[in-house]
């Protein structure tokens, strides 16, 4: 054999057995290979790392690569990874080729994302003529990667759990007007506002594929199962569809993530159907603001920057709500005032209104429908908020800056005095004027509920706005 290892200042060993047709090389101890012929077939075994030792010669056919590194950061490994997948795109089997199995078993205790270390993680996996599999585990997150050249969507990533809070604050961590991460989604409007984020070059690399989330972790709160498509074109990025559920609630639409030169856009069309919107809130970890038996929101929005950059505050775009029989419930919470834009309840207890439902678990509602227009920071309802109690129904109308968190709406209560005085005659011994507006009533119906509204001027801050009484028609 040739052998140049007894050389010591030669950092490279090796060794070529003719005879049996054994190779063997061991690169500065950080590299270390033995192949030999299995079946016909020239296999070997490929070690990584100065803490692996030279391996035992191969026993079964085919390529294995075993690594044990300090860190690994994963756009370095990007070029790796893309030569697998065009190898196995150029690998289509058939009787007269031969495409060796290749398998992965790779660890570190370090995984470098924007200059930090995330944790450990591991890969274990095999390449075959059909395409890869790779099963990943880590801190962070932990699933499977499979390829296949031959379908709509080659890559198919599912993945068990993965913890988005390091990965959000790390993706702006080096912006300059970065601000710690909220402890939970929906406490303030006015978040912080991080450069828009671009599309990174090695994204268009990416093959369209799949994406399967039994459990996401963000902020603290575990949402899901999450299921989203993406395509990949150049500066475009697009999810669709994808489907999130968020407990009786299930988010289905579209989102699109265009880059440009100046900067870069998200847009979405969204649609939110389900039953009672508390759950959402109880999934987000937040206070649970409302209830309801079904819930309905279509949402186009758009914001600058990706897709986990959204701000109700600097988004643009339009959003409509129907709910139906359910509870504003009594909060006093930044999040009952984000969801609200005035909490309901608290209103009609300012307003002294004696409503049987107002009572200790909230204002009921048959039914809640509206529109609103976002943008420029501002939130403008787009014709009245409607609001049909049992006792009344409410109509709002106006706008909230979303920036400066303050209101300028205007209340609109209806009451139902028609159908309430005529027990109330009965009840004092007036038995002649109750049958008369009993009568009027059936005469005139909604006509004369509308000489019964009472309107109210809502401004100032949410948190606590200055209700004054315009007069009554």
């Amino acid at each position: 054999p040739f052998n140049k290892g007894a050389q010591q200042s030669w950092p490279w060993m090796l060794s070529v057995d003719i005879a049996n047709e054994r190779i063997e090389s061991d690169l500065r101890e950080l590299v270390r290979w033995r192949s030999q012929p299995i079946n016909g077939q020239m296999s070997g075994i490929l070690q990584l790392g100065s803490a692996m030792q030279m391996p035992a010669w191969p026993v079964q056919e085919g390529w294995q690569l075993r690594a044990e590194l300090e860190k690994i950061t994963p756009l370095a490994w990007q070029p790796a990874v893309r030569s697998l997948i065009e190898s196995a795109d150029a690998s289509t089997p058939s009787h007269d080729s031969y495409t060796p199995d290749i398998q992965v078993s790779v660890n570190t205790a370090c995984l470098e994302w924007q200059n930090a270390c995330i944790g450990r993680v591991s890969a274990n996996g095999h390449k075959t003529a059909e395409g890869l599999d790779v099963v990943l585990d880590s801190e962070v997150f932990s699933g499977r990667v499979r390829y296949r050249h031959e379908v709509q969507y080659p890559l198919d990533i599912t993945v068990e759990k993965i913890d988005v809070n390091g990965l959000l604050a790390l993706s702006v961590s080096d912006t300059a007007q970065t601000a710690p991460l909220p402890d939970a989604w929906l406490d303030e409007v006015e978040t912080r506002r991080p450069l828009p984020m671009v599309i990174p070059e090695w994204l268009s690399g990416v093959p369209d594929g799949r994406l399967r989330l039994d459990e996401v972790d963000v902020v603290n709160q575990r949402l899901g199962p999450l299921t989203a498509y993406w395509q990949t074109q150049g500066e475009r990025f697009t999810l669709a569809p994808v489907g999130l559920t968020l407990g009786q609630l299930s988010l289905r639409g579209k989102l699109e993530w265009a880059g440009a030169p100046q900067g870069s856009m998200t847009t979405s069309d969204v649609t939110i159907q389900g039953g009672d919107v508390g759950t959402a809130f109880e999934r987000l970890g937040q206070p649970v603001v409302v209830r309801s038996r079904s819930t309905d929101v279509q949402a186009n929005l758009d914001w600058p920057g990706a897709p986990w950059q959204f701000s109700l505050s600097r988004a643009e775009g339009r959003i409509t709500t129907d709910v139906d029989e359910g509870r504003f419930l009594s909060l006093d919470s930044a999040t009952a005032r984000l969801v609200g834009l005035l909490n309901i309840d608290n209103i009609l207890r300012r307003l002294r209104l004696d409503f049987s439902d107002v009572t200790g678990e909230g204002t009921a509602f048959d039914h809640v429908h509206g529109a609103a227009n976002v943008g420029g920071g501002q939130l403008r309802l787009d014709g009245p908020l409607v609001i049909n109690t049992p006792a009344t129904t409410i109509r709002l109308t106006g706008s909230a800056d979303l920036l400066k968190r303050e209101l300028d709406q205007r209340l609109a209560i209806v009451l139902p005095i028609s159908q309430s005085l005529p027990i109330a005659a009965l009840a004092v011994g007036a038995p002649v004027v109750g049958g008369a507006l009993l009568l009027a009533h059936s005469l005139f119906g909604d006509t004369l509920e509308q000489v019964t509204t009472i309107d109210y001027l809502i401004q100032g801050p949410w948190a606590a706005p200055q209700v004054t009484r315009e007069g009554s028609q």
